[in-house]
């Protein structure tokens, strides 16, 4: 038995010098022979004639003929060649795990130790075990390259530390030979950033589950499915399919088949071509198309059927190959087959016949701007049976781009139907009809396709329909879709008469508008005229052009006239006007240099030279010199002459020539304020420098700025002066100097001009540093007066100009030592309302900050606490917070019962000088009730702030604000803690023009407990008015319906004014809120009784009960009777609470009650009474427990009443 060896990579590390050992091997002696020499000899032979036959199979992605053979199927060290189940793709792995496909057989020639019969097979898990790299260098190079399928070898052009922030990782890098690297070819190098193209692992094919059943296929029907496939891609990146190879197989004739086509699923449209069967029963589709990353797309195997069919034949179509670009991995068994169709010679299913419209064109040559132009006209006859349209694809098989064409549509019987192709894509418009139009048997459509034409001289424009499918018709009898009959037999299998010619472009002049009417005399290129020049359907080239100007003055004193571009650029002149026909104020200036004009709309500018013969409010005017007959121009593309239009001249703007003008006016701006001493940068005036009415841009190159002061020689509080024009900083900075009067000038010669171009305006401000030694009601205004306010010159002439001044003394700023701050009660402060325990973020407070003279930085906020009912801060509440709008500045926890501090950093809380300050914001988190919480029920507080309890530092001046200089309080509404509350809806208020006599419902409402806790309810009250009828016999209601429980029935007496449902006596109430249609009176010693403590209604956490207030009716009844009901609230919270909610005998510790919340103060404060049962719901004791309450700021009740309900006649 002879030894048999195995070569191993070593690789060597990528950071390894170029002098170092590069590639090593290690020689592994094997245990066993994997075959018999006289099998390998035999081997040989077959190899050696099969290697050329499937080198190319291989490369292509199709199974290697050539023998797996195993050297030890179970163990895979490094260097070894491996391949999938799928005998496809054969790679090198190394000990890191990484795979590196090679690309091409004859990459192991290279290798002398790397063998065909070398190569293992693996299952798919260990396959994929293996991360896939194409990264690796050659051995003793430092470079390191990355290779794709396509054998394009990229240098990763960056160092070794760039390549490990790239996310690359040394292992990925395998060690090859010289040979193979320079076998791949040299392309763009992988620059440091640049984002690696992603390769896809794999796509994944197989049957889809709802691939067409078994069944009939009749003659002429059109896409029948035979087999639906699924093509899946993998994550990394998409998968182009390059071809696919589809068999007919089963005991048929390929004459069954017109052609094979392939459908989108998704889209039921044709993909690519359809294809004729070979002799071979086969066709290849070449078209491409992509599975996006990630997802499944399937593809139906489909065929348009002949028009006469082999009776009882049976056939299949089965996808026999797959071919992708880049040679992605093809997972999947194949073929794929679909289930077999037998096919129908009897069946004569319905015929749409294709020919021309009646609208159809003959070729044609139309212009560059034509709309709603009728491209072609085809009509479609139904026979048979009534047929279905879903749609119709365009194809413009002409020489028109997609750009050359916009708004399609498809008109039949004068109305558009179908969307609106707006922009043409791929040169196909597609019209899809939802609902389908129906075409009915021996009737004709006829659809004409329309559209703009917006470029493209010399281009042809021909729609056609190039494939059968295109026009999708379906029988409404049979339900088959149809082969429309067409008047081609191969494509374009409709073309019609009506090749479209785009003729030769077309360029029209008209008039722009000039920035400026002024322009000055002795100016060098002035703008004196612009004017539009439309070039459509291609670049139009001009080589004449005529300008003609008139003037109020000799025409010779403009010279230079010279157009430019929009960017700036001279395209034509200079040229200096002749007198035209002796008229010596008239000339004509003609260029001939070449203009190409852009297709679309561009303007230019003529800008000329006016010497100084031109007199102040003289004019000048140019124009273009009718177009049609004076410019010479022809297409670019074309290269025919074009007639430029119009044909009459085309005027411009009249320039009036002006000499250099400015006005000089002090801006209202800033206001007149109050400023702190010490302040930088603080803005003293705006100075309007206007050169509207200018003929020529103005430099101005001084402004002599006023300063007037409230004392002698004091200007030198003022410091650092400085213009700016804009954000931009003008020098010098200027030192103003103390002068004995309080008047005096602050002059700025400026380093840089300032230019004012004529017809605008520029504001320029000047600031100054406040000194920190300035007193207090010192005033300073900066302002400008006189026409020695500023020095200036025309820029084209360098002629003086004057300015107009509009004196000014500028706003007065007065100087403070310190600012003022103010606290009040925001107008936005929250109502008084309730809260239940553990509730968070709670406002329970809005102040207003305001700030005068300087922004203020508040640094530390006191409230004091009023309690509600022995309300205490520290039992209450768990954590206070000051918010500044959404942002959180300041939070502290109580540590007493009866204040609150806020400690706040400085800057945190900064309130702007002269605003309208700040809202600020006061949020509570609250303790919870029960056992182990330090929450009480009832309880409660509201907040306040006391003069000067608050502590303020000004921004500019750096000092804390003295007392005398903040003022204002604060007084914050009231809150009241509960484990929950409840909350009262009118959802389905009664109302209306129906009452009658009889027994009805008068009033509904909604009672919902919180999430936080049960409810209890014990008591509800209403005010009933009367108006010509009589309400007696009143009931409640609780869950009106099926399951309602009559809570009160008082069949005899008459209300007053009030209803009470309660358990009150003593003014003439009803004991209840009881399950009884008998009344409960205080005496009622039963076991569910009030004086045992019973007779309340519980309302679960979450929920909400419904109520209906229920009345009997007596007449007589008239016009404008009215019976009206509220529901009655509180309007003060019991003197003490919470109580039992009876009086009775004993109380629930055993001892006797004396007060409840029924008997308390008068009728107002008990008209509704609730409990958040926080000590329990023990139906037996909860309402001789002190934990009720009365109806105050319950929501949705009001104080007085609610919204009454009404019914009338």
């Amino acid at each position: 038995m002879r030894d048999v060896f195995c070569f191993v990579f070593i690789p060597t590390p990528p950071w390894r010098g170029k002098n170092e050992p590069g590639q090593r091997f290690r020689v592994i002696k094997m245990d066993k022979p994997l075959v018999s020499t006289k099998t390998a000899k035999k081997l040989q032979k077959f190899l050696s004639v099969g290697l050329a036959v499937t080198t190319t199979l291989w490369l292509s992605g199709f199974v290697l003929l050539v023998p797996m053979f195993v050297l030890n199927a179970a163990v895979v060290n490094e260097g070894d060649l491996i391949r999938g189940p799928d005998g496809i793709k054969v790679y090198i792995v190394n000990a890191k795990g990484y795979k590196r496909h090679i690309f091409n057989p004859a990459v192991l020639g290279m290798y002398g130790h790397l063998k065909w019969e070398n190569i293992k097979s693996v299952d798919q898990a260990t396959l994929d075990s293996y991360m896939i790299s194409d990264i690796y260098r050659a051995a003793g190079d430092t470079k390191v390259y990355q290779t794709a399928q396509d054998g394009i070898k990229k240098w990763f052009d960056m160092t070794a530390e760039q390549y490990v922030a790239s996310g690359y990782s040394w292992d990925q890098v395998f060690i090859v030979n010289g040979a193979e690297r320079d076998y791949y070819t040299t392309g763009t190098s992988i620059a440091y950033g640049a984002v690696p193209t992603p390769v896809a692992s794999g796509l994944t094919v197989g049957l889809a589950s709802d691939t067409p059943a078994t069944g009939v296929v009749v003659q002429n029907a059109a896409k029948v499915g035979f087999t639906k496939v699924n093509f899946t891609a993998s994550s990394e990146a998409d998968v182009i399919v390059d071809s696919l190879t589809v068999k007919r197989i089963g005991p048929s004739n390929d004459t069954n088949f017109s052609e094979l086509i392939l459908v989108d699923a998704a889209t039921n449209k044709q993909l690519g071509a359809e294809k004729t069967l070979t002799s071979e029963h086969t066709v290849v589709f070449t078209d491409d198309f992509t599975v996006t990353k990630g997802t499944t797309r399937s593809i139906i195997l489909a065929g348009n059927m002949a028009a006469a069919l082999q009776a009882s034949e049976q056939a299949s179509l089965s996808l026999t190959s797959v071919v992708t670009k880049s040679s992605v991995p093809v997972v999947g068994t194949l073929p794929i087959t679909g289930n077999y169709m037998t096919m129908n010679a009897t069946l004569t299913i319905g015929t749409a016949t294709i020919a021309n419209g009646g609208l159809m064109p003959s070729d044609s040559n139309q212009k560059v701007g034509t709309t709603a132009y009728i491209f072609a006209s085809l009509k479609i006859t139904s026979a048979t049976e009534d047929i279905d349209l879903s749609s119709i694809r365009w194809y413009q098989n002409g020489t028109a781009s997609d750009g050359d064409l916009k708004n399609l549509e498809l008109v039949s019987d004068g109305v558009v139907v179908g969307s609106k192709v707006t922009d043409v894509t791929n040169k196909e418009a597609i019209f899809n009809f939802s609902p389908a139009i129906k075409i009915s048997k021996g009737l004709s459509k006829e659809f004409s396709l329309r559209g703009d034409i917006i470029s493209g001289s010399g281009r042809t424009i021909d729609w056609v329909i190039d494939k059968k499918t295109d026009i999708t018709v379906k029988g409404k009898t049979y339900g088959y879709e149809i082969n429309p009959t067409y008047p081609n037999a191969t494509s374009p299998y409709y073309n019609g008469d009506d090749e479209t010619t785009i003729q030769t472009g077309s360029l029209t002049v008209s008039k722009g508008t000039l920035a400026s009417l002024n322009v000055a005399s002795g100016g060098t290129q002035q703008e004196i005229g612009k004017f539009k020049f439309n070039a459509q359907g291609e670049r139009v080239i001009v080589t004449k052009l005529a300008i003609y100007a008139t003037s109020t003055v000799t025409i010779t004193n403009l010279t230079n006239v010279t157009i430019y571009d929009s960017a700036g650029t001279v395209v034509g002149g200079p040229v200096d006007p002749s007198v035209y026909s002796g008229q010596t104020t008239q000339g004509r200036a003609t260029t001939t240099d070449t203009i190409i004009f852009p297709v679309g709309i561009s303007e230019y500018t003529i800008k000329g030279n006016l010497n100084t013969s031109f007199t102040n409010n003289s004019t000048l005017q140019l124009g273009i010199v009718m177009p049609s007959g004076t410019i010479t121009a022809k297409g670019e593309t074309t290269n025919n002459s074009i007639t430029a239009n119009p044909t009459s001249d085309i005027t411009g703007d009249t320039a009036t020539i002006k000499g250099g003008v400015l006005s000089i006016s002090t801006s209202t701006t800033p206001a007149a304020q109050t400023v702190i001493a010490g302040t930088s940068n603080l803005t003293f005036a705006n100075y309007v420098l206007d050169a509207t009415n200018s003929g020529e841009d103005v430099r101005v190159t001084q402004l002599a700025a006023v300063i007037k002061t409230s004392a002698n020689s004091i200007q030198t509080d003022l410091v650092n002066a400085q213009l700016y024009d804009g954000s931009t900083a003008l020098q010098p900075v200027v030192q103003p100097s103390a002068v004995a009067a309080t008047t005096a000038t602050t002059t700025f010669t400026l380093t840089n001009p300032i230019v004012v171009a004529k017809g605008t305006s520029k504001t320029i401000t000047l600031k100054a540093d406040v000194s920190s030694s300035s007193t207090a009601n010192r005033t300073f205004t900066y302002g400008c007066n006189g026409s020695a306010c500023a020095t200036a010159t025309g820029v084209s002439t360098a002629v003086t100009v004057t300015p107009t001044v509009t004196n000014s003394d500028g706003q007065v700023m007065t100087i403070a030592t310190t600012g003022t701050f103010t606290v009040s009660t925001d107008a936005a402060n929250p109502a008084s309302g309730l809260v239940y325990g553990g509730q968070t973020g709670v406002a329970v407070g809005e102040l207003r900050l305001t700030a005068s003279n300087e922004d203020l930085d508040v640094t530390s906020l006191h409230f004091d606490r009023a309690a509600i009912n022995t309300g205490s801060l520290i039992n209450q509440i768990n954590k206070f917070y000051l918010y500044d709008g959404g942002t959180s500045v300041a939070s502290a926890s109580p540590t007493s019962s009866a204040a609150i501090t806020f400690t706040i950093t400085a800057g945190n809380l900064r309130i702007l000088k002269g605003s309208s300050g700040k809202k600020i914001t006061v949020k509570a988190d609250w303790n919870d009730i029960g056992t182990s919480y330090a929450g009480a029920s009832a309880r409660g507080f509201n907040l306040t702030v006391a003069e000067d309890a608050y502590a303020v530092k000004g921004v500019s001046s750096g000092s804390n604000l003295a007392v005398g200089n903040m003022s204002g309080t604060f007084t914050g509404s009231s809150f009241s803690l509960y484990l929950s509350y409840p909350t009262v809806s009118y959802p389905t208020p009664v109302s209306g023009t129906n009452l009658s006599t009889g027994s009805g419902t008068f009033f509904k409402y909604t009672i919902s407990a919180g999430s936080h806790g049960d409810i209890g309810l014990y008591k509800a009250s209403f005010a009933v008015t009367t108006t010509t009828a009589t309400a007696t016999s009143f009931q409640l209601f609780e869950n009106p319906g099926v399951s309602e429980v009559n809570l009160w029935n008082n069949a005899t007496r008459e209300p007053g004014d009030r209803i009470y449902v309660n358990g009150v006596a003593a003014i003439g109430g009803v004991t209840g809120l009881a399950a009884s249609n008998t009344l409960i009176d205080a005496s009622d010693t039963a076991t569910t009784g009030v004086a045992t403590g019973g007779e309340y209604r519980l309302i679960s956490a979450g929920t909400s009960k419904n109520y209906e207030l229920r009345a009997t009716i007596t007449g007589p009844l008239v016009a404008g009777s009215q019976v009206k009901i509220e529901m009655l609230g509180d309007e003060a919270f019991p003197t003490t609470y919470p109580l039992p909610a009876v009086r009775s005998s004993v109380s629930a510790d055993g001892g006797a009650i004396t007060a409840a919340i029924e008997n308390k103060d008068d009728t107002v404060d008990r008209d509704f009474i609730w409990s958040d049962l926080n000590y329990g719901n023990n139906s037996t004791t909860a309402t001789r427990t002190a934990e009720w309450t009365n109806g105050f700021r319950v929501p949705g009740l009001n104080p007085n009443t609610s919204t009454a309900q009404i019914l009338s006649k």
